[in-house]
């Protein structure tokens, strides 16, 4: 069900996004567009542009990453507001997004 070509295999294992960019802009003209292709660029730019500033390239997921693990320590003094704080950090990474995309949605998502 997940399965992708060599060439996004090599896209999803890039991780200098000045790199990634170039590839992203070619895949998408050079491969067939299984519908996602849009939701790809969606993810990263939320991936990659700082929020507060953006001209900076950041990885923000790495940042909502170590995120979750301060809001699951919070989670036993004040649940609604880290179930609330999760939500938040899955919009702001585009993953309510998926679903909108079908199938292919949930395949970039998950690469």
């Amino acid at each position: 069900m997940f399965e992708q070509t060599a060439a996004w295999n090599e896209y999803y294992r890039e991780m200098d996004p000045a790199r990634r960019r170039p590839m992203l802009d070619t895949l998408c003209m050079s491969e067939p567009d299984d519908g996602a292709n849009a939701y790809r660029y969606l993810l990263f730019r939320r991936r990659h542009t700082d929020p507060k500033d953006s001209t900076r390239e950041v990885d923000h997921y790495l940042f909502q990453c170590v995120n979750l693990g301060q809001v699951y320590r919070t989670a036993r003094l004040f649940k609604k507001g880290a179930v609330r704080e999760v939500e938040n950090i899955t919009v702001s990474l585009g993953f309510d997004q998926a679903e909108k995309y079908g199938e292919a949605g949930e395949k970039a998502l998950y690469w």
